[in-house]
C-alpha cells in the first residue's frame, strides 16, 4: 500500500508529473505531425533535456484574512 501521509509538495509534484506524462506525448505527436519534414526515429534522436516541472494547474485556495 502507498503511504497516505505525503506532503503537499509531493502531491503537487506527483500531480504535475502525471499531467506531464499525459500532455507530453500528445504535444510531441501534434508537433511531429504538423511538420512536413520527416522526423528521425526516437532511437536515433539525441536525448532531450529534462523539462522544468510544470506549475500546479489549480492554485491552493487562499485562507480567509485574519481578523484583528
Amino acid at each position: 500500500m502507498f503511504n497516505i501521509s505525503m506532503s503537499a509538495t509531493s502531491l503537487k509534484l506527483v500531480r504535475s508529473a502525471a499531467i506531464l506524462a499525459v500532455v507530453a506525448p500528445i504535444t510531441l505527436l501534434s508537433a511531429c505531425s504538423s511538420q512536413p519534414a520527416p522526423q528521425p526515429a526516437p532511437e536515433m534522436a539525441p536525448p532531450a533535456p529534462a523539462p522544468a516541472p510544470a506549475p500546479a494547474p489549480a492554485p491552493a485556495p487562499t485562507p480567509p484574512p485574519a481578523r484583528g
